[in-house]
């Protein structure tokens, strides 16, 4: 790295990986990654099979999210222009409007009106298999009158019901790690340790299991604030977008509703509150009047009695004793119509605190108008048939909404009547008064003392009288400008019941389902791909060494072998015969100018199957009337004994040592021309052997016998025996099995050819077509420019073939075919 260690740490670094990029593109095998895609199709398949079971138990047992959506319109109603220039100056002001309103639905206060409207307090839910499922105002049962005096009881605690009989009941609970159970009548007040309450039954459901769970108020905010989404939609349109998600569709639809509701209340109260702060003064000031004036009126009545028949009003000028006759008249109807308002005031009162409409029936007796008490009978028959309709219904209904709804038209209408009659009768005190303050003026100015203290009286009668005036006409005032408040919003869409969870969605739950597997599928195939570290087609031994290659051997399926075999003179016209012809072509071309050669056979661990490719192609060069004798030069672990069936008293080490001679160690085949001898007993130096004189000696002697010798040499991976038998002989051959060999057995290979010089150092690959392999062919063109061999099996010759197995019907045919022979005969 130098000097400049640092940047030529990098430059080198950048180097390396460059290097690295390109060596992974050069090795990458694109027939060997496909023959990988095709025997990982079977794990494909089940990685796909395995990702769409996962999706659909997912989307059959995933809980369900559902989400329910209002969108209202806020307006400019209700609200006058400040100095003609209207509410807002620009969609800058429009749009800290509408934040400042979401801020409103999503605060406490609305979440506790809707809490109440709602009674939200206690959840209901039906035990499932894998899924708990929440019955949102549809449970066959209800929980009323409760107190909870374990706090541990709130949220999270499951109080199990199971319906033993239409009257009874049967409750449990976990608590510190014993169930609690006991049982109970419907109807009965339960009083618990942990809690007291009393159970109604609504349907009977002995099948299923239920519990219900007690919910604090501060957990439900928290509930409704972490599904509830309130956001600006279009700042221009001024809408604003309501959305609330749940895993109970009724619940989610209910608790928007009532969010609309509850907003609109709130909205409305708010922009009354001053008028109705206003309203409650003057009517506390007007009560005070009240008492005044009818304080006064007795003081007048009781003077008049006082002072006996000479202060009879008949005694009087005809004109005076109408005047107070008149006076007396309207003083008593004014006396009803206040005694009447203050009845529609306790009517008011009572609606406000959901006293029983019975009792509001009975205060509002008295009461002129009639449809007071037929909207009072209207609201009492409404209530009732809302409360059977809950009782009657599992699940929300639309009927159930249409009563509520009903319910709470009807009570409005009845708000506006009263509050209409309430002004009606305050705008007739406020006529009868004018009427008595015209008679009064009437009254003559010469009247006696009498009348004089009289007046006294009235004028301050007439002076409590103007000032009961000017409130009332206030209250008339204000009364109407609450009457004209709308709210300033509309609801643009109201929220409707979900049918369609939100959550999970199908398409996109198969969609990732198909992404994994496909995902999956990839990493398992470059997996087996990066892992595959074994020679499966001649490509690859081509690819990493300049070696020869001799040829190709196919795997031998006939029969299982325990131990190779010769196998060649069995069918001549087989796939085996033919690829061993195409190597001793090859191999004639190589050496075609010799005419004693030495052939070693050689591989790098055992179980490649070099005394394989050693003993048949021993066997198809004998067959071409060459005298060909194998040597089992692997006096470890010898084989060709068991190739050729015979026993291995006598061998090469016998003869090494002195202790037999050649003509007592060679043993025949079954092919004319190809001889044996075998390794003999296991010597304690077989490279010693080896090496000896004695061995040159060996093959001098066998050559004068025999035109072609080949070696079994033992692996040259393990025990360096084989080298040494290499450098005598004049082609020597590298067995390398498909499927089997590792690839760096080929930089085993290459080392050899350059430590040793092996110039002729040829490549047979055996075992090709097996399970596992792929792109092969027999026969082998060997490249040197000798020539070429023969083409490859499969397409080559056209006449060379494997006997085809027979069929079943075949046999068939054989079996009556020799039963016809045999009848014949």
């Amino acid at each position: 790295m130098g000097v400049n260690g640092n940047g030529q740490y990098l430059a080198t670094k950048q180097v390396v990986v460059e290097d690295e990029e390109n060596d992974f593109l050069a090795d990458f095998d694109l027939e060997k990654f496909l023959w990988v895609v095709r025997r990982s199709i079977i794990w494909v398949v089940l990685i796909f099979a395995v990702c769409i079971f996962a999706v659909f138990i997912a989307l059959r047992y995933v809980k369900k999210i559902y989400q329910s959506d209002a969108i209202i319109q806020l307006e400019a109603k209700g609200t006058a222009p400040t100095l003609g220039l209207g509410i807002f100056k620009d969609e800058s002001s429009i749009n800290d409007y509408l934040v400042g309103e979401t801020e409103f639905i999503m605060s406490n206060k609305i979440k506790d009106e809707v809490i109440n409207m709602l009674d939200l307090y206690i959840s209901y839910w039906i035990q499932g298999r894998f899924i708990d499922d929440e019955k949102f105002n549809s449970s066959p049962f209800k929980v009323v009158n409760y107190e909870v005096t374990n706090y541990d009881f709130f949220d999270n605690k499951k109080i199990y019901l199971q319906m033993l009989d239409s009257a009874h009941f049967a409750l449990s609970y976990e608590l510190d790690d014993a169930i609690i159970s006991k049982t109970y009548r419907f109807g009965e007040k339960i009083k618990d340790e942990n809690f007291n309450c009393t159970i109604h039954l609504i349907n009977l459901d002995i099948q299923n299991k239920y519990f219900f769970i007690f919910q604090s108020h501060g957990y439900l905010q928290s509930y409704i604030g972490q599904n509830l989404s309130v956001f600006p939609m279009n700042v221009k349109a001024r809408t604003i977008g309501i959305v609330f998600k749940d895993a109970n569709k009724y619940k989610a639809t209910a608790i928007v509703n009532a969010i609309n509701e509850v907003y609109l209340k709130k909205s409305i109260d708010n922009k009354n509150l001053t008028n109705k702060q206003q309203i409650q003064y003057l009517e506390e000031q007007l009560d005070t009047l009240t008492l005044r004036l009818e304080e006064y009126d007795a003081k007048i009545d009781a003077y008049k009695r006082g002072k006996g028949e000479a202060n009879n009003p008949l005694n009087l000028e005809p004109t005076l004793a109408e005047i107070l006759n008149g006076i007396k008249t309207l003083h008593s109807e004014k006396m009803k119509l206040n005694d009447e308002i203050k009845k529609y005031k306790d009517v008011v009162n009572f609606l406000s605190s959901d006293s029983s409409y019975q009792l509001i029936n009975t205060v509002a007796m008295g009461i002129t108008d009639g449809r007071i008490n037929q909207k009072i009978n209207q609201l009492e028959e409404a209530q009732k048939e809302l409360k059977r309709i809950s009782e009657s219904y599992r699940e929300p209904s639309f009927a159930l909404q249409q009563k509520q709804k009903k319910l709470e038209e009807i009570r409005e209408e009845l708000l506006e009547l009263i509050s209409f009659n309430k002004f009606r009768l305050y705008d007739k005190v406020y006529q009868i008064d004018v009427e008595i303050r015209k008679l009064e003026n009437k009254i003559p100015n010469g009247a006696s003392d009498m009348d004089l203290e009289l007046r006294r009286l009235n004028r301050y009668y007439a002076s409590y009288e103007n000032n009961y005036n000017i409130l009332l006409s206030r209250i008339v005032e204000l009364g109407i400008a609450e009457a004209g408040t709308v709210a300033s919003f509309q609801v643009l869409s109201k929220a409707s019941i979900p049918q369609v969870p939100i959550y999970p969605v199908r398409n996109t739950f198969y969609l990732y389902g198909f992404i994994a597997a496909l995902g999956l599928s990839v990493a398992v195939i470059i997996v087996r791909y990066l892992l595959l570290n074994k020679i499966t087609n001649l490509k690859e031994v081509e690819k990493f060494t300049k070696a020869p290659i001799l040829g190709m051997v196919p795997y031998y399926s006939k029969f299982k072998m325990e131990n190779s075999q010769l196998v060649v003179n069995i069918n001549p016209k087989s796939s085996m015969s033919e690829a061993m012809r195409s190597i001793r072509t090859n191999l004639d071309f190589m050496t075609q100018k010799q005419h004693k050669r030495i052939i070693s056979v050689t591989s790098t661990i055992s179980g490649e199957g070099k005394t394989f490719v050693a003993v048949n192609l021993a066997g198809i060069i004998a067959l071409s009337q060459t005298k060909v004798i194998i040597l089992d030069l692997d006096l470890r672990k010898p084989k060709i004994h068991l190739a050729f069936g015979a026993e291995n008293f006598n061998g090469i080490s016998n003869i090494l040592i002195g202790k037999a001679t050649i003509e007592e160690c060679i043993k025949k085949s079954e092919i004319e021309n190809l001889h044996y001898i075998t390794a003999g007993p296991h010597p304690p130096n077989p490279s010693e052997l080896i090496m000896s004189n004695e061995f040159k000696d060996l093959i001098k002697e066998l050559h004068q016998t025999y035109d072609l010798i080949i070696c079994d040499t033992p692996p040259v991976g393990i025990v360096t025996d084989g080298l040494l038998v290499m450098k005598m002989a004049d082609v020597p051959i590298y067995v390398l099995r498909s499927a089997y060999s590792k690839k760096i057995f080929i930089s085993n290979l290459n080392k050899l050819i350059s430590a040793n010089n092996f110039s002729k150092l040829s490549v047979v690959l055996n075992g090709v077509g097996k399970a596992g392999t792929y792109g092969y062919g027999y026969g082998y063109g060997y490249g040197y420019g000798y020539g070429y061999g023969y083409g490859g099996y499969g397409s080559g010759y056209g006449y060379y073939d494997d006997t085809p197995a027979p069929t079943l019907l075949g046999k068939i045919k054989n079996i009556f075919s020799k039963q016809k022979a045999e009848k014949d005969a």
